[in-house]
Order: C-alpha cells, then sequence, then structure tokens
C-alpha cells in the first residue's frame, strides 16, 4: 500500500510503501478465513448433514478463489513474510549461528513424516479411553454418514478436500513467512466446529493445536 509522507526537512510529499494490507484487502483475508466456520456450521447443525458441511465449504472457498482470482501470489491479501524465507546468495556457507538450510529442511521433513505417521497410532489409543465409538457412531448416523453415503464421504473427503484446502488455506491465504500466522490458527480453529459435539474440551483443544502445528510444519516443508 502506497502513502504519501509530508518531507519534514522540505514539506514536500514523498510516497512510502508499508507492509501491511489495504483494509479491502484486510476484509477479504477476515472473509476467506472465516467462511470455513460458517459454511460447516451451517451444514452440521442447520442442514444436519456431513455432505452439505463439506459441500457448502467447499462451494464457500471456491466461490473465494474466484472472486480473489486476479491477485497475484504476491498479493497483500497473503500477508508480509517476516523475511526469514528469503535464501542468502549462492554460494554463501552458513556461517556462525546459522544452521545448514538442507540439514533444517531435512530435519522437518523428519518431523513432519513423523507427524503424520503418528496421529493413527495416537488416535487409536484414546478411542476406547474417550468411548468414541458410540459417539461418533450416532454423530455420523445424525449426519447421514453411514453405508456407501460414508464410503463416498470418506473418499470424497480424501481426494477432493486437500485439493481445496491447498488452494485456499495455502494458495490465496497463506504466507511466506516462516513464522507462526494468524491464518494457521484459523485453520486449525475450524476444525473445532467438527470436533467440538464429538471429544471432550481437553482433546478437542489438544487436536486444534496439533493441528496448527502441523499446518505450521507444512509451510516449513514447501
Amino acid at each position: 500500500m502506497a502513502t504519501h509522507e509530508p518531507d519534514r526537512s522540505t514539506g514536500k510529499t514523498t510516497d512510502a510503501t508499508t507492509s501491511q494490507p489495504d483494509p479491502p484487502e484486510k476484509r477479504l483475508l477476515v472473509v476467506g478465513a472465516t467462511l470455513p466456520y460458517a459454511a460447516i456450521a451451517i451444514g452440521l447443525y442447520g442442514f444436519r448433514s456431513g455432505w452439505a458441511a463439506i459441500l457448502l465449504y467447499h462451494a464457500a472457498a471456491l466461490v473465494f478463489l474466484w472472486h480473489t482470482r486476479n491477485r497475484s501470489a504476491n498479493s497483500s491479501l497473503r500477508g508480509p513474510g517476516d523475511g526469514t524465507c528469503t535464501p542468502p546468495a549462492e554460494g554463501t556457507p552458513p556461517g556462525p549461528g546459522r544452521p545448514n538450510r538442507f540439514s533444517v529442511r531435512i530435519a522437518l521433513w523428519i518431523a513432519g513424516i513423523a507427524t503424520g505417521l503418528s496421529a493413527g497410532p495416537i488416535l487409536a489409543l484414546l478411542w476406547s479411553p474417550l468411548g468414541l465409538n458410540p459417539i461418533v457412531s450416532t454423530f455420523c448416523r445424525d449426519l447421514g454418514l453411514t453405508g456407501t453415503s460414508w464410503a463416498g464421504f470418506a473418499v470424497y473427503h480424501a481426494t477432493v478436500n486437500p485439493v481445496v484446502e491447498e488452494a485456499l488455506w495455502r494458495g490465496r491465504l497463506g504466507s511466506p513467512g516462516r513464522g507462526v500466522r494468524g491464518t494457521d490458527l484459523l485453520f486449525a480453529g475450524y476444525h473445532a466446529v467438527v470436533l467440538a459435539p464429538v471429544l471432550p474440551p481437553w482433546a478437542t483443544a489438544l487436536a486444534v493445536l496439533s493441528i496448527g502445528a502441523a499446518a505450521w510444519l507444512w509451510r516449513q516443508l514447501t
């Protein structure tokens, strides 16, 4: 966003470029990040349908992506980076206090793989102690997710949902910075809308924090 600021020594105005998004862009960012909450809540608690929830979510995401299609990857909608992702000049040694970037990337990949592989076993261990079987079964049945409907939903969620979420959260709403961003937390937070009815509060909070950490880690890897 370019602004005109007076030069105190000459009294003339000069152009100054700020790193903050324009107010309209900020509003778009808020809209894009909160649409999933509204869409999923309407589908789950209004229509009482798992299919309605995910289709409304994807429809809202696609409308937002279409509306913002002319914004470049470096648009202010993505927000400013923190500068840490700028690679050093070619041939520059790591130097004191700066770890080798390749080693850090390998470590992050290992952490990401370990996190992904551990999710299933952890859920399996907690499934019975939390009494999730009857709760989840009833919840899914109430949402119409049984039999072939459940199978189709699982396939759709595993194939289409990742593409839409990548385009929305890491594409349009993503950040080039390496620090924790608000969109990491907002992405994790909408899962609470789904998890809260079947998990105790502490487990919901733990799941949301884990998803937020995974979202941040995924940005480091890519």
